[in-house]
């Protein structure tokens, strides 16, 4: 097929194209059951959404679609930012493997060297590592925390530098869905001597070229930012519905997931509203749940990460290799079996979160979004909704298969 530009490839605008659905972007040659996966994805189940793939210096997906607010109804543009919940792990996980590779920070030393009041309460082996692969024992708060104590960042440091491990070193792991930002990203701050938003920016966003960001700043209301809405209950699997439904009666995973009750949270057991629309919740500089941006700039940073954007790599093909070794998977210390997969920080290819192989690593988030990279197949990907989905979100999963079959031929 031929573009209006004449350049191999696909153009979803095209009226005449069977999967226009109200989607708007390209697609190379080759890479069509991707927008026709996508186009059926908003007809049956999206509000708004993005999909871009950038491969071998190449942006090869590029779709977009939907409403991207319901309150003014607004549609989805190439650029609308939306929030992508633990997607921004993987953004943490790239500025500490930047500084790796600058000789700035020992993932196998102990947290301690870096930030000395980490040692307290028996924890002054832990490693910089243990805390990157959810294996630091301080998976949630247990001193209740504030709006105003996220704002100010050092409280929450306060209280888990306190804080003893909620289970003997090496016993274990349990994800971290949100102290993980702060125990990182003091970690990065105490080696940048900045905030963990201004390391990310100048060690990767901006190096890049891209607008995303954790924490949104008061003045920064272009592009505009799709409205977040809470995910439907309703599961056609009731083992799936009843487990989740245990999981999150658990108190813990309660405290875990709203930061001692500072946070609103939208899964089941927690209340079905979000404060993540919330400007001063947006502004917030929480390197594990915060970050903002659209498909292209998420799919072409996690490019750069691995040279796939037609420049010098971000990461060392090194340190490629060390945060891709699988370190943490299975029995959890709490809550069900784990089916998903992290290296250093990174999430993995699993069973829980199928992306293209062994070499792929980046997160997925509550809401539905998908972000990873890929040096084997040289390509960054991004897929974002606004509409949150179930776990396991089947949306990004049918993308990815669509991927990998374009990729396999």
């Amino acid at each position: 097929m031929v573009q209006r530009d004449g350049t191999p490839g696909y153009d979803i605008t095209d009226p005449a194209d069977p999967a226009d659905v109200g989607v708007q972007g390209r697609v190379d040659a080759g890479y069509e059951p991707l927008a026709v996966a996508f186009a059926r994805l908003l007809a049956e189940d999206e509000l708004g959404a993005a999909l871009c793939v950038v491969r071998g210096g190449r942006t090869v997906v590029d779709l977009w679609g939907g409403t991207a607010d319901t309150t003014t109804g607004a549609a989805w543009t190439a650029d609308t930012r939306v929030l992508t919940f633990s997607c921004t792990k993987s953004l943490a996980s790239a500025c500490a493997a930047a500084l790796v590779d600058a000789g700035e920070l020992d993932l196998d030393a102990p947290v301690a060297r870096y930030w000395p009041e980490f040692a307290a309460a028996g924890k002054a082996e832990h490693t910089v590592r243990e805390v990157l692969c959810h294996r630091a024992g301080l998976v949630y708060p247990e001193t209740d925390l504030t709006l105003g104590d996220l704002q100010a960042w050092t409280p929450v440091v306060e209280v888990l530098q306190a804080q003893r491990p909620q289970w003997p070193r090496g016993a274990g792991f349990a994800y971290h869905p949100l102290t993980f930002g702060w125990l990182v990203g003091e970690i990065i701050r105490r080696i940048t001597g900045t905030a963990p938003r201004t390391a990310f920016r100048e060690l990767l966003a901006d190096p890049v070229g891209v607008g995303v960001r954790i924490g949104v700043e008061p003045d920064d209301a272009d592009p505009p930012i799709a409205r977040l809405e809470p995910r439907r209950f309703e599961f056609d699997d009731p083992e799936l519905a009843a487990a989740e439904e245990a999981a999150f009666s658990d108190p813990r995973v309660a405290r875990a997931f709203t930061l001692g009750g500072a946070l609103q949270f939208p899964i089941r057991g927690l209340g079905t509203t979000t404060n993540f629309n919330d400007p001063a919740v947006r502004a917030l500089d929480m390197p594990a749940v915060n970050a903002t941006g659209s498909a292209r700039d998420l799919a072409l940073l996690h490019a750069a990460l691995v040279g796939a954007h037609g420049g010098s790599p971000l990461l060392s093909r090194a340190v490629r290799d060390d945060v891709l070794r699988p370190r943490s998977s299975g029995a959890a210390v709490f809550g069900p079996e784990n089916r998903s997969a992290w290296g250093t920080g990174f999430m993995l290819d699993s069973a829980g979160r199928p992306m293209l192989g062994p070499r792929s690593f980046g997160h997925d988030g509550a809401g539905g979004a998908l972000v990873f990279a890929d040096d084997a197949y040289d390509l960054g990907f991004a897929y974002v909704p606004n509409r949150m989905g179930a776990l396991p979100d089947e949306r990004s999963r049918r993308l990815v298969a669509a991927l990998r079959a374009c990729v396999a031929r």
